[in-house]
């Protein structure tokens, strides 16, 4: 009886440590409850004044203005609100990754409402990022991955020269009715979006 009573405390013993050990292998290979914070790479889609975060800073709010030329003739301004902050896993409960977005919010002269980047990184190895642009009853959504990032080109936009250009076209690639081109700079943001109908808005320059 009682060499049965050790057997049976050693099986439960066994499965208890194979359900630890599990455990330990499932939070090392997810790494639950880590923050995924961005590096300078990620942090120069947005738009914001830092190429770093520290750990302190929970959630980070930055406001900017930015200029465009509206069909060659016409200054248009857009308001920029950017927030990056962690997230939680929604079974979870950890924060596990980390999330960004600037917006472009257009005034009344153009069509074109808004214009976005969103940033996220999580376990994955490589951050993900989306562009979106919207007008009144239309938009498009572009996901950026690496055979986009590993082809950047180059663009010549009110005679300023841009190295690091990630060009969309998804008038062509996606069917929408509106859009007929997006430029993005990695390291300035949006530099011209133009609709099939001939609106075009192009970034007037400022130099940092």
């Amino acid at each position: 009886m009682k060499t049965k009573t050790i057997l049976v405390q050693l099986t439960v013993c066994c499965i208890f440590l194979l359900i630890l050990t599990g455990c330990n292998d499932f939070l090392k290979d997810f790494k639950l409850g880590e923050v995924y914070y961005f590096t300078k790479d990620d942090l120069s889609y947005l738009y914001i004044d830092k190429d770093t975060l520290t750990p302190y800073e929970r959630e980070v709010n930055y406001e900017d203005t930015v200029f465009f030329l509206l069909n060659s003739k016409d200054k248009c301004m857009a308001k920029v609100f950017t927030t990056i902050s962690p997230g939680s896993s929604s079974w979870g409960g950890f924060e596990d990754y980390y999330w960004g977005f600037s917006i472009l919010k257009f005034n009344g002269t153009s069509k074109i409402k808004t214009a976005e980047i969103q940033v996220e990184k999580d376990s994955i190895a490589e951050s993900q990022k989306w562009l979106t642009v919207s007008c009144k009853c239309d938009w498009f959504t572009c996901r950026i991955d690496s055979s986009i990032t590993s082809k950047f080109d180059t663009a010549q936009i009110l005679n300023h020269v841009y190295t690091n250009v990630i060009k969309c076209y998804p008038s062509v690639k996606d069917s929408t009715s509106t859009f007929k081109s997006v430029y993005f700079d990695k390291n300035i943001g949006f530099i011209k979006i133009e609709t099939v109908d001939g609106e075009k808005l192009e970034l007037i320059n400022d130099p940092k």
